[in-house]
């Protein structure tokens, strides 16, 4: 499975100027993400997965953690990332149709 992590990791948008590949991106990303809750809700969960697996490690002092490690912003910290990676990715993966109707409807409007 390939990992997008933005709009410059989609092969489709690679060979196009980076302003036109943004301005492709911005479109259909946008209207994939009124289109589609799923890729919302898929981060939620990553998020809910990530914080669980924070506090869980959070509590055991088997683990012998800093002091740091134990304060209450440490389980956000560890989720938020791994939130915002998976939420790139679902969103760009849920563009990536879009993105190709974009791309033909071009080909077939320059000739």
């Amino acid at each position: 499975m390939k990992i997008y992590w933005s709009y410059r990791s989609v092969p489709d948008l690679q060979n196009l100027p980076k302003k036109e590949a943004k301005a492709i991106w911005k479109a259909c990303s946008q209207k994939a993400f009124k289109d589609n809750k799923k890729v919302f809700w898929k981060s939620i969960g990553v998020f809910a997965v990530f914080l669980v697996i924070a506090v869980f490690t959070q509590g055991h002092y088997w683990l012998h953690l800093h002091e740091w490690m134990k304060s209450s912003w440490f389980p956000a910290t560890i989720a938020s990332p791994f939130h915002i990676l998976a939420m790139r990715h679902f969103w760009t993966e849920a563009s990536l149709p879009l993105i190709r109707q974009a791309l033909a409807q071009r080909q077939v409007t320059a000739n």
